[in-house]
């Protein structure tokens, strides 16, 4: 094959990627996402669960440069029902109806410039650089995930067709845009006869055959995990170590997110984290006059939450992919203060509670 036609082929294969991207589904638009439902779309597009492309980030972070490669994502990923992604949004100034989406993909090319940033200090550790290797890894998933799922569930994107999938008109559009979802009217047999314009139509078919067990969905988690560790690890052999700091000084890493609450006034209702390492202290929080609900909503990261000895405190815990200890239940009953409930809602990370 000449270099030439190999070529044509590549830049076809990444059109048609690019073309049939699958959108962002977050819970305001009827989605399970935790974050920016980057998983939850990657899931719906690619007909596989969530829960393995959130594995997948935290086998990236494990590597090194998981966060970097979860904005960039975010970034080229448009929401359900938008034509145009964060980066496209940033190269078309014009439009008042994209102005949202223009701001948050400056702030994702900041956020994924700085996680890049943490992973090499010069030119010379670029290719070494644990965010390029990892992104480099996901590239190679997403083409393989392409030729599995080449065309997408027909009403997921909003100009594309597609095959027959699920049922998407739960999902909510973004306001002023349409719904790509569009419902086949009228169905394939009407019963009642009550539609005239379906009176042509031929009596029911044979019912069709039940359809065959789906995979595991552990399979895939070891199978794409365990094919992703494995290019990041050849990588990391063949000279492109993951972990390279210039004068094998150790890398630097973001920033804790530290919050620390003494007082009621301080209190918050809620505190929401979206990508990065949580530190939130109640330890010396003073006793509790009346009873106080808290949400701590947090994305992608490690959480440390240490709990106060003045209150009760009653944990609800709805975590992710991740170590986690946070268990259900009722902590320090006896305690002099009102109960300080702590809803922890969490998504891809370690949760980890300091009951002193």
């Amino acid at each position: 094959m000449s270099t030439n036609t190999t070529s044509t082929d590549f830049q076809e294969t990444f059109r048609q990627m690019w073309a049939t991207r699958p959108p962002r589904i977050p819970k305001d638009q009827g989605g399970d996402g935790h974050v920016a439902g980057v998983c939850e779309g990657l899931g719906v597009r690619y007909q596989l669960d969530p829960t393995i492309f959130r594995v997948l980030f935290v086998i990236f972070g494990i590597f090194g440069g998981g966060i970097a490669t979860y904005f960039l994502a975010w970034l080229i990923m448009p929401r359900y029902s938008l034509p145009i992604s964060p980066l496209e949004a940033v190269s078309k100034p014009e439009g008042k109806q994209f102005k949202k989406e223009r701001e948050l993909g400056w702030w994702l090319i900041v956020g994924t410039v700085i996680f890049w940033s943490t992973t090499f200090s010069d030119t010379a550790n670029f290719i070494g650089s644990s965010s390029l290797v990892t992104t480099l890894a996901a590239c190679v998933v997403w083409y393989f995930l392409h030729q599995r799922t080449p065309v997408p569930p027909a009403g997921l994107l909003s100009d594309i067709p597609g095959d027959p999938g699920p049922d998407f008109s739960s999902l909510k559009p973004v306001d002023g845009f349409p719904h790509p979802y569009v419902r086949q009217t009228p169905p394939d047999w009407d019963p009642l006869g009550v539609a005239p314009f379906a009176w042509h139509l031929p009596d029911p078919g044979p019912a069709p055959e039940p359809e065959k067990p789906k995979s595991s969905v552990w399979k895939w988690i070891i199978g794409i995990g365990g094919a992703t560790a494995a290019v990041i690890m050849v990588a990391s052999a063949t000279g492109t170590a993951v972990f390279i700091a210039k004068d094998d000084q150790p890398l630097t890493t973001p920033g804790i997110q530290n919050e620390i609450v003494t007082t009621e006034m301080e209190l918050k209702d809620s505190y929401d984290f979206g990508v990065g390492n949580v530190e939130l202290d109640f330890s010396e929080l003073a006793p509790l006059s009346t009873e106080r609900k808290v949400k701590v909503d947090t994305g992608v990261g490690n959480v440390d939450i240490y709990l106060p000895t003045t209150s009760p405190v009653k944990l609800e815990c709805d975590t992710g992919v991740g170590n986690t200890n946070c268990v259900d239940g009722t902590y320090h009953p006896d305690a002099d203060g009102k109960l300080l409930t702590l809803v922890v809602d969490h998504g891809i990370g370690n949760v980890t509670i300091h009951n002193q």
